[in-house]
């Protein structure tokens, strides 16, 4: 999903949604896993990245412009830089969306946010090709989203 979506969470408060930048584009949104994940859990998560407009980029491609932090993210951790980088996100506490299992091992269409934490980020500069490695299995970051707390 390309666009803000800014009312796609009720977890984003005004003070979040307040920081957005107009240069900023959500791709991956809790939205898209609403129907799919309990009310406890969708309210627990928040977007996290973006990728930046043509203009800030310079990148006409949507899917090779680098993957960032939306800045609103950035500040809540604290951080002065959105740049996707192992020395910014390393050891972060975070949400992945995952898929439960029935008995067997299966997976069934049902999802949970389980806590996780980021080892390391591969290809942060191309948004389609980025890999996060989170507790030993690399996980797209459509599925990586902040802990609301």
């Amino acid at each position: 999903m390309i666009g803000r979506d800014k009312f796609s969470n009720d977890c984003c408060d005004d003070e979040y949604l307040n920081d957005y930048c107009e240069d900023e584009f959500i791709v991956y949104s809790p939205y898209i896993f609403k129907n799919k994940l309990s009310s406890e859990d969708y309210s627990k998560i928040k977007p996290m990245f973006c990728i930046k407009s043509l203009d800030s980029s310079g990148i006409v491609s949507v899917r090779m412009r680098p993957l960032e932090l939306l800045k609103s993210s950035a500040l809540y951790l604290g951080l002065k830089s959105t740049t996707v980088s192992n020395e910014n996100l390393k050891n972060l506490d975070v949400a992945v969306v995952r898929r439960f299992k029935d008995k067997n091992g299966n997976k069934i269409d049902k999802m949970c946010v389980v806590k996780g934490k980021i080892i390391s980020i591969c290809n942060p500069c191309c948004n389609c090709n980025t890999s996060i490695l989170i507790n030993g299995e690399f996980i797209n970051p459509r599925r990586i989203f902040l802990l609301c707390h």
